[in-house]
């Protein structure tokens, strides 16, 4: 009333903003609410950063007077700074309203909406009360709107440069750029306004000139540099005004192509990113399509090159691709192309070793199906292939090949790349004939390449390559079998490859460099003169044109020695053979190409000097001992060490032979430092591991401190380098280099100190000369080029021996005939003669030590001093162990690992064990271990033995088929015999020993032998039995038997092996320990027999199984592989029975494969089949799309039936994940595209969810895209678009959506012509369509073209009744048809209301209104239809009953009501319930029209109820959200805290349901529902408390007579159906109409 709020104050509460509307070319720093007072005062909120959700939360309380405010004027303002803003901002929303219109609304929030701003419909969320009184400290403080000039003309260039963005007048631009330029004159440097001035002025000259409006894009960079400048790191505003620099050269980038801009702003981009929080407006623009994106995009189409700036800029690029970015796998892959022209140009490993990391990520990110996964296995085998070269690791060469081999799978013949993949296969193929000879890869290789140039017909950019490659191919194939034609073919491939690559092209150093190597094998061959010029003279080319440091130099000195060694060996002129040298020496020595092919160079060069006599041989030896030396450093654990050395072994003797080369030229001193240096290569540099540091710790803490350091990371990074995981041991090998820098820094800084000059080196001369204080040394050479000894004495030069009388082959001779001779005379008694060793003796005596004491006694005056020989390596003497020289002695083994453990093809091993045999009756056993899925198996045991119990080492690996007892002693895999003498002639370091093969497996034991001179009783190794009862014996034949019939296939022996199991079985009753073991040895037997078809009766087999698993419970350790015996039967019964049943209980990818075949079933039985199907396929593995696709059919299937919206939540969640598993490429996107399109839809009806409708069709059209004219599946897509753009124009009435649906049908129509099976349902629904246009537009063509349509339809389905009788007829053949609680009849009933409405219209009879009502009631009360469905088909109940008068209307209301309450109770956020009641917009009087609906009635109780149940709605079941809980708590506590944590989750879960991303929101929904039926639960419980029955309910009728206690309270009720006004006195019993 006039005058009531006299002295009163209102309280506002501002909730939210919902749909901020923003300037859509300018993105602000924040927002603010403005209440303006008068045009010089106004209440301001906070500045708030902009949210990237749909609303924005505010919280801001304000106290008005209304005497200050008598209207309400709203303004929503953005503000393009955080800090100091300059102006009053950009209004982008505003309305005015008066306090009694705003007070009207009660006391519960509500909305305001602002005009719509273009696609925005803005809203603000408040709350208002009117206060009694308020402190003036209470009220609203109120600020002056800023009025200065800077701030005028801000905010008028705002305006007018808003006004330029939607009328796009230049001379609205050109006034803004002027105001803006005002500003800034007057904010000079130093003015805090400057940077705001600055940024407004560039960002409207940026706008124009991203319009071309305005030119001169340099200058706006500098404005938006110098403001930034402005802006430092720590400023709020520094994140946006990095983002004004990136949209610069952005659009400076787009304009011009400068690539400096795109490279600057991908670093911006960087730190921009790391400094926008998730969640904020900024950020989403900032990563999304036109930001980040775009220059990812455009960075990743950049040249790549070897420069650190361009690596950079590709780390950089990587860091803005997170994990499951669709650009990261090519950011990954120009990431490798800069890392290796970098390590093409200077040769660095760990460049490499990235270039490996990157390419393995690379591939990972693209599973199968990928278009792209191919390049990227390529990519990777190159760069695998790139390191073979440079460390020779034989584990790269594999895994290349086996790269090259999948991706030529995945180019077929008629890809593309076929011939490509051709080529890249064919020259891996080479290099493994190269180190492995075999003629096969050779043979494949050119095979290879002659199909890939048939591939590249003359013209072809690719056929040099395929040329090149061909040749390389020919080429080895002639140095390996000598046929010449090869050679020949392979020249004049060179010569057309090399016309194809003129001057300057990259590659033609290649081609020049293999020409030249097949001219000069030619020269060999033909001796013609001109091969030879052209092939040095090429050469010489080649070097010419490379860089200094360019790796293929190397090549091009080993052509060119290889040209001038091949004429020398022709001609003998010595200048070739020193250019010849000259050029080993020179590609040797180049650092930039890797150790493994400068040792082969440094070896040729030794063998090319010693066979033509040179003198550079000793320099030659000198530099391949450093080689390898530094090669053996880069190597990070022992077993690559071990495999460097074995990539070598063709040259482990040279060591001697370089002693043997010193001796030669005069030089024993020489000869004994290189003789140590070989000798100590290995373990010299195992030894940085186990630093001595007693000394240096006395001498330096700090250094000896830091090397202990290094070194424990050095031991810890070994294990790591030797991984199985190649990526990880990758990882590895580069800390391990990095690790290694670092050792050898400090150990420079150790050997600088006084006393440690050669710290950790290999021992000089001199200090070599300390080990013969006591008597001199005598070493003993064997090379094969000469025979000598050299003795050392404790001072002066060594002395020569030489044995001329004694050759290598003597030596070898006399090792083998002294260890025959020692085994013999170890088993003779102590009486007999030895004369075969006393003849040996002798020998030794007269050619070798004779010549030595000789020296000894008349040059060296020395006649009773011990002699101590030393046998250098390879050493050709056997350690002499004389009879009894071991008596009372003892033998240490320490078995280190098996390496290439052998195992059962057939059978899978429960563990192994290590026998060593004394005799027949005992033997020394290891615990049964594990078998692991590495390349080698770690053992651990020591075993100490007597020599007189084990006089011959006899070493078994047995496999067992039981971890706990065992039944028998297990089948022997592997086994070798050796004498003691071989055993401890290998020293003291830990060895190999290998058995013999076992088909492709080569086992090998590493172990170290040592003798002790005693050894206590209980310390040597302790003897067990061997296990000789007749069920072990038995159960060893059988194992023997069954062994010989896998490998012969011979009936019998499988025969023979099921008697023996069987005999062991029949042994082993009920409860005997071994009963499991016999039952499973019996059934394996069988099983295999089964498998080749050589017995039958696989059910007795499944039965063993399932017995000896029963014997083998869950926590025996035996469990796991019982399980895998039966699922091993059940498999192959199912592959040759088809058993559904057994495949169920069967594992992993057969039956993932299996299970994916099978019908869909909705049963439990078939749900939790697939959930187990689902768990089997982790994330990666290819059957999880397949599995996720299968298991949502199943419960879209169940939903369909049942109705349980669970099922179908479940059901979208599973297909969200099956189309993100499945990149653009994918075989089957499409269809799991399109199958989350059809579940989206259900749950829109269900439901009624507008976003779930919007996904859907965009999901549609997606499907559509990826079926283009010509597609089989695109007549269903059609249908399915058109379907549903139907549902959507019935949602928003717009007639583009109409005529989409009914082009969409039409062409769909036209791909299912007369006889296609799905004629008729094509045909349906363009009829449908062309009747929902007539019901919109009333075009009487449309009407009748539906009717011939829909007769059409009915006549494919063999309908023929034509009126109104048959679809009565055809509706309840529906109903009868269908389930009752399946959804669809739901629309059944409709169409059966829909045909008695039509029959009563004409016909008038009021049965056909009844049952047309009647038909109303079920569809609206169908449970298993959503409430979307349900409510619309209310409503239209309750227009028709209103239309027409019938008695139902009232309960049609109800009906209604109670269906949008719990629709709205489904829906678990504010938001999402906002847009439920938009939904039903147009019923939003259906409460009012109920009221008037019961007053017609004469129930007034009813109306006040009615009314009051549909005014409270959407408030009270927010309410839950904070229930009153004071009365409940004093009641029953235990309740009330129930009621409040539940009410606690329910709000927590509240704000994910909102949730932009969809899954989320789909996750938070489900849980959301399940919270609101244990909410519902607990309040059911409390209203059963006394005094609590309507808790949280509306109020009664008699609730409500509660307000009246102070006066009646009148209601007006204003229906289309009627206008009344209910007066009560609400105390009194009855009511009256007035």
């Amino acid at each position: 009333m006039p005058g009531s709020l006299q002295g009163r104050y209102i309280r506002l509460e501002l909730i939210k903003i919902n749909d901020l509307p923003l300037p859509s070319e300018r993105i602000p720093a924040g927002f603010y609410v403005s209440i303006n007072v008068d045009s010089k005062r106004h209440w301001k909120s906070p500045v708030r950063v902009v949210s990237s959700d749909e609303s924005e939360v505010l919280g801001d309380i304000v106290i008005l007077s209304p005497r200050q405010v008598p209207e309400l004027s709203v303004e929503i303002r953005v503000s393009y700074e955080l800090g100091r803003t300059l102006g009053n901002g950009e209004v982008v929303a505003k309305f005015e309203t008066s306090w009694d219109e705003l007070l009207d609304r009660g006391d519960e929030p509500f909305d305001i909406s602002f005009p719509p701003v273009s696609d925005d419909h803005p809203s603000l969320t408040l709350k208002a009360a009117v206060l009694p009184s308020c402190d003036d400290q209470d009220s609203a403080p109120l600020d002056s709107i800023v009025e200065c000039d800077i701030a005028r003309e801000t905010d008028v260039g705002h305006e007018r440069f808003a006004t330029y963005v939607t009328s796009k007048t230049v001379s609205h631009l050109n006034d803004a750029v002027e105001h803006f330029q005002l500003v800034l004159d007057q904010c000079p440097v130093g003015h805090p306004d400057r940077a705001g001035a600055l940024t407004n002025l560039a960002w409207a000259r940026l706008k124009g000139y991203t319009q071309k409006d305005l030119q001169d894009i340099d200058s706006i960079t500098s404005l938006f540099r110098e403001a930034l400048v402005l802006r430092p790191q720590g400023h709020p505003d520094h994140p946006l005004y990095l983002y004004h620099v990136t949209e610069a050269l952005s659009w400076r980038h787009i304009y011009q192509h400068t690539t400096a801009d795109i490279c600057e702003s991908a670093q911006l981009y960087y730190k921009l990113l790391s400094l926008c929080p998730e969640g904020t407006y900024l950020r989403s623009i900032a990563a999304g399509a036109n930001g980040v994106d775009y220059v990812i995009r455009e960075c990743n189409k950049l040249p790549t090159d070897a420069s650190d700036e361009c690596i950079h800029l590709g780390r950089v690029v990587l860091e803005l691709c997170p994990l499951g970015h669709q650009q990261r796998p090519l950011a990954l892959s120009q990431l490798i192309a800069a890392l290796g022209s970098r390590f093409k140009q200077c040769g660095s490993v760990n460049d490499l070793d990235e270039c490996i990391q990157c390419g393995r990520e690379a591939v990972s990110l693209c599973s199968e199906g990928n278009s792209h996964r191919a390049a990227y296995l390529i990519i990777l085998a190159d760069s695998l292939q790139s390191r073979l070269y440079h460390q020779n690791n034989p584990r790269d060469l594999n895994e290349a090949i086996s790269l090259f081999e999948e991706a030529l799978r995945l180019h077929p013949v008629g890809h593309i790349y076929h011939g490509l993949s051709l080529d890249r296969l064919g020259a891996v193929l080479i290099n493994r004939f190269q180190r492995c000879d075999d003629v096969n890869d050779i043979i494949r290789a050119i095979s290879h390449h002659r199909e890939a140039l048939t591939l590249c017909p003359p013209g072809s950019p690719g056929r040099t390559f395929t040329l090149n490659c061909l040749a390389v191919a020919l080429k080895k194939r002639y140095d390996k079998l000598d046929a010449s034609e090869d050679l020949d073919e392979a020249i004049d491939l060179f010569r057309i490859s090399l016309q194809l690559r003129p001057h300057g092209h990259p590659l033609r150093d290649t081609i020049l460099q293999n020409l030249s190597f097949a001219l000069s094998s030619r020269f060999t061959q033909t001796q013609k003169d001109e091969d030879v010029e052209e092939a040095i003279r090429i050469c010489q080319e080649s070097l010419e044109t490379l860089p200094s440091l360019h790796p293929e130099r190397y090549f091009s000195y080993r052509c060119l020695h290889d040209a001038y060694l091949s004429r020398y060996s022709v001609q003998r002129k010595s200048a070739d053979l020193s250019l010849a040298v000259e050029n080993f020496r020179l590609a040797s020595r180049h650092p930039t190409q890797g150790f493994p092919l400068r040792i082969l160079g440094a070896i040729a060069w030794v063998r090319e000097s010693e066979l033509y006599q040179h003198e550079s041989a000793l320099e030659a030896y000198h530099t391949c001992l450093d080689l390898f030396n530094n090669h053996m450093m880069t190597r990070s654990s022992i077993i690559s060490r071990r495999e460097a050395v074995t990539a070598f072994r063709s040259a482990q003797s040279l060591p001697v032979d370089a002693a043997s080369c010193a001796i030669r030229r005069d030089d024993p001193r020489r000869a004994v430092e290189l003789l140590e240096q070989g000798r100590g290569h290995q373990w010299s540099l195992a030894s940085r591991l186990r630093t001595p540091l007693e000394d240096l710790m006395s001498a330096s803490p700090e250094l000896a401190n830091k090397l202990s350091e290094i070194s424990k990371y050095l031991s810890d990074a070994q294990g790591s380098a030797g991984s199985a995981d190649r990526a990880a041991a990758d990882r590895a090998a580069i800390q391990y280099r990095k690790l290694q820098e670092q050792w050898g820094a400090v150990v420079a800084d150790i050997r600088n100190l006084k006393g440690f000059s050669r710290f950790l080196l290999p021992p000089s001369y001199e200090d070599l000369q300390a080990a013969a204080r006591h008597g001199p040394v005598t070493i003993l050479i064997g090379s094969q080029y000469s025979c000598s000894a050299i003795i050392v004495m404790a001072s002066g030069e060594p002395h020569h021996v030489p044995l001329p009388s004694v050759t290598l082959t003597d030596l070898k001779n006399l090792k083998d005939r002294f260890a025959r001779a020692i085994r013999q005379a170890s088993s003779m008694g102590p009486k007999v003669p030895r004369n075969d060793l006393i003849v040996l003796l002798r020998a030794v005596w007269d050619e070798i030590m004779l010549p030595i004491v000789n020296v000894l006694q008349h040059d060296l005056k020395l006649n009773r001093l011990p002699l101590i020989l030393l046998a250098t390596q390879p050493i050709l003497l056997h350690r002499t162990i004389m009879p009894g020289s071991l008596e009372g002695q003892y033998i240490r083994l320490e078995l280190i690992r098996i390496n290439d453990l052998p195992l059962p093809s057939e059978r899978i091993p429960a563990g192994f064990y290590v026998s060593i045999n004394v005799d027949s009756k005992r033997h020394w056993k290891s615990p049964v271990r594990v078998v692991s899925s590495d390349e080698s198996e770690v053992l651990g045991d020591i075993v100490i033995l007597s020599p007189r119990q084990v006089p011959e080492l006899s070493v078994e690996i047995r496999v067992s088929y039981e971890l706990c007892r065992m039944l028998g002693n297990g089948e022997v895999v592997a086994k070798f015999e050796t004498s003691l003498d071989e055993l401890l002639d290998r020293g003291d370091e830990p060895f190999d020993i290998s058995f013999p093969h076992v088909g492709d497996d080569h086992p090998s034991l590493t172990l170290k032998a040592t003798v002790l001179p005693s050894c206590d009783n209980q310390d040597s190794a302790p003897l067990d039995s061997i296990d000789e009862c007749k069920i072990a014996r038995e159960t060893d034949a059988g194992h023997e038997r069954f062994a010989t019939y896998v490998t012969s296939k011979t009936v019998s022996h499988l025969n023979d092996a099921v008697e023996h199991f069987q005999l062991v079985l029949d042994k082993c009753p009920v409860s005997h320990p071994d009963r499991a073991g016999a039952l499973t040895n019996l059934a394996w037997a069988r099983l295999k027999g089964y498998i080749r078809k050589d017995l039958q009766d696989i059910d007795s087999v499944t039965s063993l199984f399932r017995e000896a698993l029963v014997l083998r419970p869950q926590s025996h350790p035996d469990h796991l592989l019982y399980l895998y015996h039966i699922t091993e039967a059940l498999n192959w019964r199912h592959d040759y029975q088809h058993t559904t049943a057994d495949i169920w209980a069967n594992g992993v990818d057969y039956v993932i494969r299996e299970c994916n075949k099978l019908p869909i079933d909705a049963s439990d039985e078939g749900i939790h089949l697939q959930r187990v199907v689902l768990e089997l396929c982790p994330l990666g593995n290819e059957h999880r799309p397949e599995a996720l696709d299968k298991l949502a059919w199943a419960l879209i299937t169940r939903f369909e039936k049942c109705g349980s919206i669970d099922d179908l939540d479940e059901c979208i969640q599973h297909r969200r994940e099956a189309v993100s598993l499945c990149s653009e490429g994918h075989s089957k996107l499409e269809i799991y595209l399109n199958n989350l399109a059809y579940s989206l839809d259900n749950r829109f009806g269900h439901q009624g969810k507008n976003h779930d409708l919007d996904e859907a069709i965009s999901l549609y059209e997606d499907v559509l895209r990826l079926r283009p004219v010509g597609h089989k599946s695109r007549g269903l897509s059609l249908n399915n678009l058109g379907l549903i753009l139907l549902t959507r124009y019935n949602q928003d009435g717009d007639v583009n959506n109409i005529n989409r649906a009914i082009s969409l049908h039409r062409e769909a129509l036209t791909l299912r012509p007369p006889g296609n099976s799905h004629r008729d349902t094509t045909l349906n629904n363009l009829a449908l369509a062309l009747e929902t246009r007539y019901n919109e537009l009333d075009v009487g063509e449309d009407l009748n073209e539906a009717i011939d349509l829909y007769r059409d339809c009915l006549q494919l389905r063999q309908h023929k009744n034509e009126d109104v009788e048959e679809a009565i007829q055809i509706c309840q053949e529906t109903l009868v048809s269908l389930p009752p609680l399946h959804p669809d009849r739901h629309y059944s009933y409709l169409r059966l209301r829909e045909a008695y409405m039509s029959r009563y219209r004409i016909q008038h009879d009021p049965t056909d209104l009844s049952l047309a009502m009647e038909n109303f009631r079920m569809a609206s009360r169908h449970p298993t239809q959503g409430f979307h469905e349900r409510i619309w088909g209310a409503i239209r109940w309750i227009r028709q009953s209103e239309l027409y008068q019938h008695e139902s209307a009232l309960e049609a209301y109800h009906t209604y009501l109670d269906l949008f309450n719990n629709h709205v109770m489904t829906r678990s956020s504010i938001i999402s319930r906002r847009e439920a009641a938009t939904a039903f917009r147009s019923a939003q009087s259906l409460p009012v029209d109920a009221a008037s609906c019961a007053i017609r009635r004469d129930d007034l109780r009813r109306a006040v109820e009615l009314l009051e149940q549909g005014r409270g709605q959407q408030w009270s079941l927010a309410s839950r959200l904070r229930t009153p809980l004071e009365d409940l708590m004093s009641a029953s506590p235990e309740l009330a805290n129930k009621l409040s944590e539940i009410s606690k989750l329910l709000s927590d879960v509240q704000g994910s349901a909102g949730s932009a991303d969809r899954a989320a929101a789909d996750r938070a929904a489900i849980q959301y529902r399940r919270l609101q039926e244990q909410w519902g639960a607990v309040v059911a419980d409390i209203r059963n408390l006394k005094g609590f029955s309507r808790f949280l309910l509306p109020p009664s009728y008699e609730d409500l007579q509660a307000a009246a206690r102070h006066g009646p309270v009148i209601i007006l009720i204003a229906s289309q159906y009627s206008s009344e006004e209910s007066q009560g006195s609400l105390r009194q019993s009855n009511s009256t109409i007035i």
